[in-house]
Order: C-alpha cells, then sequence, then structure tokens
C-alpha cells in the first residue's frame, strides 16, 4: 500500500511539474516582442494616415494622388501579412481595437537573434511607409 501511495506521489509531482514549467523567453526575445508591438502601433497609425491621405485625394479627384495611396496601401497590407509574432508572447484577442483581419502564421525556425533583428526590420520597413504617408499629407 506504501508503494502504490509513493508511486501516485510521484506521478502526481511528474504530471504536475511538467505542465508548470514553462520556459521563459529570453532577453532577445522579450526586446523582439517589444518591438513588435511598437511596429505594430506604427501600422495602426500609417493606416489612419492612409485612410486621411486617400479621403484628401478622392476629395480633391486627384487622381495621381490615388494612385500613390494605393500603391501605399498595397504595401502597407503586404507588410501587415509578412509579420510574424514572436514565439513566446500571447496574443490578446481582448484588446480594445483589436482587428482579426489577419492569421496567425507558423514561425520559421529562426534563432533568438534573427527573430530579433527581423522584428527591428519590420519596424524600419513600416517607418518608412508611415513617412511616406506623412509626406503625402503635406501635400
Amino acid at each position: 500500500m506504501k508503494k502504490v501511495l509513493l508511486y501516485a506521489i510521484l506521478f502526481t509531482g511528474l504530471i504536475s511539474g511538467s505542465c508548470s514549467g514553462k520556459k521563459q523567453p529570453g532577453e532577445m526575445l522579450v526586446e523582439a516582442n517589444k518591438i513588435h508591438l511598437e511596429a505594430v502601433e506604427i501600422y495602426d497609425e500609417a493606416h489612419t494616415l492612409l485612410d486621411a491621405a486617400k479621403g484628401k485625394a478622392v476629395a480633391r479627384n486627384d487622381s495621381a494622388l490615388l494612385v500613390r495611396v494605393d500603391s501605399v496601401h498595397q504595401l502597407l497590407h503586404a507588410w501587415k501579412e509578412s509579420l510574424y509574432e514572436v514565439p513566446g508572447f500571447e496574443h490578446n484577442h481582448e484588446a480594445d481595437g483589436h482587428n482579426h483581419e489577419h492569421e496567425h502564421k507558423a514561425v520559421p525556425a529562426m534563432t533568438d537573434e534573427s527573430m530579433l533583428s527581423y522584428q527591428k526590420n519590420a519596424k524600419t520597413a513600416v517607418e518608412e511607409i508611415k513617412i511616406e504617408l506623412l509626406a503625402m499629407s503635406k501635400e
């Protein structure tokens, strides 16, 4: 009877230990996620600028500006579609204003350093798109 109790305790310990011990993301992934969140915020700002630029082009009946806006619109959405989330960080679907028009793609295998570099490059790219939209808004 003592053996059965001992096995039951060991088994319970193994089960609870394996369920509770998730590996915490390292510093590079924490930084990558911070940059990812900043990039998504810039994307949202850029999309607001895009909507304003499109409204401006339509109001002016400016076909050249409308073509540029549509081109940047495609670029902005291509950026969003190619964006990967950082593994190990939960995505909050209940966040205010969360847009569910996206999919959760499998992240390709990469090192933490590569993920950090990827997120930095993604942020730089969306910043450049936003700069282009800011220039359009001043025309």
